[in-house]
């Protein structure tokens, strides 16, 4: 088995963007000591990788680590799929950044699936460019790439017929799609009429939409009448909306008729859809039979497919970022992963929840668990455990049983936090076991026969950032290691 550390920092990252604690300021000036986010890739075989946690550094580790770069085809890549110890944001903001992917496996509890869906609603955010699925079955996917002009636009997630009983008018994203100077303005998400009856302003947003000085405004996201009885005006948004000043005003993704009983219209997107001023609507991926018993077309999505203007749309059995149809992570007993030679198991170690999801209800399975990975050709194994806010008898016994052991470093010991200055709790009140102390976790870690034991996940304010602290002899005597940035491990 081989793995790939391609992180070891926990949220934030050392240096932290914010902070000048003396392990941030080292880093700073000694590049050598920055750590990205926690993370590992594991080899699931020949050219197919694995990647635990999506952390808002995966562009740069994926950069820095030449196995997971893509080829030899033009948009292949190594990366077979993710595996979701947790919903923390630290270990899933990174999916946002996976937003090209065309098929990509996520692995995750039904807990955790259901909290990116439901508390950060990353199947809202990512389905307009991967076509991420949540019915269960063929995400139907689009060339992502005909510069054909009579490609046919793509409609506004959630959009469908207007009460009229005609099509709502779907939305052309400008910057994306059409680079007509008369493409109409959209309206921020939740705009509608104003309490006068009429319709309420939209917002031009600087940098993003408008230059134009006479460009009329639109609303803000949610905003609605003044409270002197008019309409508040909104911020043009430079770059991204139309530059013409007469351009008219245009709905959100999803809207519907207007207050007069027309329909809205919608943003062409330019770039990404037909620059075709008649060219006709497309749906949005995943999208299945219109209203009138026919097919909704599909999306190419420029630059990341076929090339020809006439190539036919795909659908690629279980293609995209999918959440909600990913595959479940195993907790009850291991399964192999992919049909190859590994198989993996969550062991559940808490019910620690991001505070997004502090009031979400849970799905199926654990919070947070630890990653077992055997080898069936060898029996070799490795647990890896970024997030131990306790040490249940299930997570022991799968630690005696490895050979190689991940642990949860993020503080040297219990007080840290409130020494540093940044939270009136301690450690093991965050959730982390310290290393040291009464509670500590590198007495049991020494006890274990692994092979290789090693922390990660190290908050900034954790002094063994430094490699000169005495820290590392300490735990070097008791046959403990600090996981490196970029190290190989084989077993």
């Amino acid at each position: 088995m081989r793995l790939r550390i391609l992180g070891t920092a926990a949220g934030g990252g050392v240096p932290q963007w914010n902070c000048a604690c003396p392990g941030c300021a080292a880093a700073r000036a000694h590049p050598d000591r920055r750590r990205r986010h926690a993370s590992i890739a594991v080899e699931a075989g020949p050219g197919r990788w694995y990647v635990v946690n999506a952390t808002p550094d995966i562009g740069e580790q994926i950069e820095e680590c030449e196995a997971l770069h893509p080829g030899p085809g033009r948009r292949r890549s190594p990366i077979a799929g993710l595996i979701l110890t947790d919903a923390e944001l630290d270990h899933t903001l990174g999916l946002l950044r996976l937003r090209e992917a065309t098929s990509l496996n996520i692995i995750a509890t039904g807990t955790v699936r259901a909290a990116l869906s439901g508390g950060l609603r990353l199947d809202q955010v990512l389905t307009p460019y991967t076509g991420l699925s949540s019915s269960g079955g063929t995400t139907p996917q689009a060339p992502r790439d005909s510069p054909s002009p009579s490609a046919p636009l793509r409609s506004a997630p959630g959009a469908g017929p207007s009460s009229s009983g005609g099509t709502t008018p779907q939305t052309p994203r400008e910057g994306l799609d059409s680079p007509s100077p008369s493409a109409p303005l959209r309206s921020a998400p939740g705009a509608g009429p104003s309490s006068s009856g009429g319709t309420t302003p939209q917002t031009p947003r600087e940098g993003l939409d408008s230059p134009s000085p006479s460009a009329p405004l639109r609303s803000a996201p949610g905003a609605g009448p003044s409270s002197s009885g008019g309409t508040t005006p909104q911020t043009p948004r430079e770059g991204l909306d139309s530059p013409s000043p007469s351009a008219p005003l245009r709905s959100a993704p999803g809207a519907g008729p207007s207050s007069s009983g027309g329909t809205t219209p919608q943003t062409p997107r330019e770039g990404l859809d037909s620059p075709s001023p008649s060219a006709p609507l497309r749906s949005a991926p995943g999208a299945g039979p219109s209203s009138s018993g026919g097919t909704t077309p599909q999306t190419p999505r420029e630059g990341l497919d076929s090339p020809s203007p006439s190539a036919p749309l795909r659908s690629t059995p279980g293609a995209g970022l999918s959440l909600s149809t990913g595959t479940p992570l195993p907790c009850k007993a291991p399964e192999p992963l992919d049909g190859g030679p590994l198989e993996i198991q969550g062991i559940e170690v808490s019910a620690k929840r991001p505070r997004y999801a502090a009031e979400l209800d849970g799905g199926d399975g654990p919070w947070v668990v630890a990653l077992r990975i055997r080898d069936l050709r060898d029996g070799k194994v490795v647990v890896y455990a970024p997030c131990l806010a306790a040490w249940p008898d299930d997570l022991d016994r799968a630690l005696r049983d490895a050979d190689c052991v991940f642990a949860d470093g993020t503080f040297w010991d219990d007080e840290e936090p409130r020494r540093a200055g940044f939270s009136r709790r301690t450690a093991t009140e965050m959730g982390h076991l310290p290393i040291t102390g009464p509670d500590g976790t590198a007495g049991r870690l020494a006890a274990l026969p692994a092979a290789r034991r090693l922390y990660t996940h190290l908050n900034n304010t954790n002094p063994l950032v430094d490699p000169g602290h005495e820290g590392h002899r300490l735990l070097a005597e008791a046959g403990i290691e600090v996981a490196r940035e970029r190290a190989v491990i084989e077993l």
